[in-house]
C-alpha cells in the first residue's frame, strides 16, 4: 500500500524532472513507476514523430556502493524495435548515479 502511494506521488515529480532533460527532444506525457515490481513505463511525444514512443523498463535494480546509489537497467522494451535493440546494446546493465534522495523514490 505504501509503495503504491509513493509511486503515485513520485511519478509526476519525476516526470517534471525528465521533461527538463528531454525538452529539446519532446515531452514525456506519461510516467508510471512500480517500485514493488521494479518496473517503469513511460510515453514520449518526440518532436518530428507522429506516434508516441512507449518505453517499458521491465526490470531495474538499485545498486548501493558506499554512499552512492546507482540505477541499473536490466531489461527494456519499446514500441520501436530499433530503439529496443539500441537500449539492449548500450543501456543494459549500465549504471546511472542517482541523486541522494532519488533512491527513496524507486
Amino acid at each position: 500500500m505504501f509503495s503504491q502511494m509513493k509511486d503515485r506521488v513520485t511519478g509526476p515529480i519525476a516526470g517534471l524532472f525528465f521533461n527538463v532533460l528531454l525538452k529539446q527532444y519532446g515531452t514525456m506525457t506519461n510516467l508510471q513507476i512500480d517500485s514493488k515490481n521494479k518496473t517503469i513505463t513511460c510515453e514520449l511525444e518526440l518532436k518530428g514523430e507522429s506516434t508516441p514512443l512507449k518505453i517499458n523498463c521491465l526490470n531495474y535494480q538499485l545498486v548501493e556502493e558506499g554512499d552512492a546509489t546507482f540505477f541499473e537497467i536490466t531489461k527494456v522494451d519499446t514500441s520501436r524495435e530499433w530503439i529496443t535493440v539500441l537500449c539492449d546494446e548500450y543501456l543494459k546493465h549500465r549504471r546511472f548515479k542517482l541523486p541522494p534522495l532519488a533512491r527513496f523514490a524507486l
